[in-house]
């Protein structure tokens, strides 16, 4: 590499790599949010203590279900669209579904 393109790129590629830590870090943490908010999930849907285990199993199933299927096609569609597209694609999808699940009633929006 040249010393001319080195000095440009500088220290850009650190924050990328902070930035894409961050993201992961993000990621992981609002895996671990459900299991850690579960009685408040439960309290605030209106869940009895019969159905509880019954409909987090649903929540949490659906939860994985959904992971698994961005796994088997996620690495596909970062071939065909890119890396920077498809992680800037995945990253705004998930934090709207994030946020969507704020104004969720019921248990079937969750699944």
């Amino acid at each position: 590499m040249s010393e001319d393109r080195a000095e440009r790129i500088g220290n850009y590629r650190w924050w990328i790599v902070a930035l894409l830590f961050f993201a992961t870090t993000v990621n992981y943490v609002d895996r671990q949010v459900i299991g850690v908010l579960k009685k408040e999930i439960s309290d605030s849907l209106g869940w009895s203590p019969n159905n509880k285990e019954i409909f987090y199993g649903y929540v949490t199933m659906a939860f994985q279900a959904a992971y698994a299927a961005g796994y088997l096609f996620g690495g596909r569609l970062s071939d065909v669209i890119g890396l920077r597209k498809g992680y800037a694609w995945a990253v705004g999808i998930w934090s709207l579904m994030a946020g969507a699940t704020g104004f969720v009633g019921s248990l079937v929006p969750l699944c």
